[in-house]
């Protein structure tokens, strides 16, 4: 395992970085252990599939028998845990059929030119809720850079003309969709992540100097590095792992070492 360091940013940043079982979230769960001790705050982000597991392992000795001041979370456990009032108040939380109403509604609402291409398929079973989880996954993984990445990939011109109809209507699909959710103080609660780097942004001042420890993710997507990078902006101290392949790990005597304090 190789530590090194990055001030860059806002906060230190911590990188550990070796292939797996080198030791990487025993050194996050002994400094989560001195957080706790020391009654200090920290966060500790897994992915989703990993948090009750990280729940039992910070139960275990040598972390005492209850946690007060350290939390297992998720990117989407962490946005739903963060104040999300405004001057409006708290947002309503739309369920699925309040979702799919909405969304149907302003796909009718489009021009005609961009809501042909799904003219045919409006009427189907299903079909609101997979242009929903189309819309999820495009910002999830493109994050604020969505619409520019679909714009860039129309202009090519080497996709088919109805293709690129479809990308157009989903770009302004998605844009007015959000943009209605704040217009009428309303939440998508799959979409509450998207908030997250806005907010953060918005509100520093509860991350500077706040331990964030970042564990068991092989990769980030677009709003997950959007999110980080955020955190990091804020001034938080983060320890970041990343799992090198074992096949790899002779480079990591070619890792500069962290500089010093």
């Amino acid at each position: 395992m190789k530590s090194t360091n990055d001030k860059s940013a806002g906060g230190a940043i911590r990188f550990l970085i070796g292939p797996a079982g080198s030791g990487k979230s025993s050194s996050c769960l002994e400094g989560l252990c001195a957080h706790e001790g020391a009654g200090r705050e920290a966060f500790y982000l897994v992915p989703e599939q990993s948090t009750y597991l990280a729940d039992r392992q910070m139960l275990e000795p040598p972390l005492p028998a209850a946690i007060r001041h350290v939390r297992a979370l998720s990117f989407r456990r962490l946005a739903a845990i963060l104040d999300i009032g405004g001057e409006g108040g708290a947002p309503r939380a739309l369920d699925r059929a309040g979702r799919r109403i909405l969304l149907r509604s302003l796909l009718d609402s489009l021009a005609p030119a961009l809501r042909s291409p799904f003219e045919p398929l409006l009427d189907r079973q299903g079909f609101i809720d997979a242009m929903i989880g189309v819309i999820r996954d495009l910002r999830f993984e493109a994050g604020s850079f969505a619409d520019a990445d679909i714009e860039r990939i129309g202009a090519t011109g080497s996709i088919p003309q109805d293709l690129q109809r479809k990308l157009s209507a989903l770009s302004s699909l998605r844009r007015l969709y959000e943009k209605t959710l704040v217009e009428r103080n309303l939440q998508d609660p799959d979409l509450a992540l998207l908030e997250l780097p806005e907010r953060i942004r918005r509100d520093p001042i509860q991350w500077a100097g706040r331990p964030v420890i970042v564990d068991g993710f092989l990769s980030f997507t677009s709003l997950e590095a959007e999110t980080l990078q955020r955190i990091a902006e804020a001034g938080a101290s983060m320890t970041i792992t990343l799992c090198l392949d074992g096949a790899l790990a002779g480079l990591l005597p070619l890792v500069p070492p962290p500089p010093p304090p």
